[in-house]
């Protein structure tokens, strides 16, 4: 953590292998995909200095994301889960 506050979202970058020969990536400025992004159900506080796991997991169609600080967990710092992201395909 760089800077202490509220932990609302992940965002992330990606690269979908399509086939063998095709792939779609939002890593290249040139592309219209862009970065995506999933946000926390709860805020997560955070302090700077601390580190945040990240735990992700790819279903069928869709990117779910946990997060919890790597700290000694406390009353308030309760795991967060993000909301799953879906393909529209």
């Amino acid at each position: 953590v760089s800077t202490s506050g509220k932990l609302t979202a992940i965002p992330f970058w990606y690269q979908i292998h399509l086939d063998s020969e095709q792939s779609v990536s939002s890593f290249s400025e040139d592309s219209h995909w862009k970065q995506a992004a999933v946000v926390l159900q709860q805020p997560l506080m955070v302090s700077r200095g601390e580190w945040v796991k990240l735990s992700i997991q790819l279903h069928k169609s869709s990117i779910s994301i946990t997060a919890v600080k790597e700290d000694v967990l406390g009353a308030d710092d309760v795991i967060r889960e993000a909301e799953p992201v879906t393909s529209n395909s």
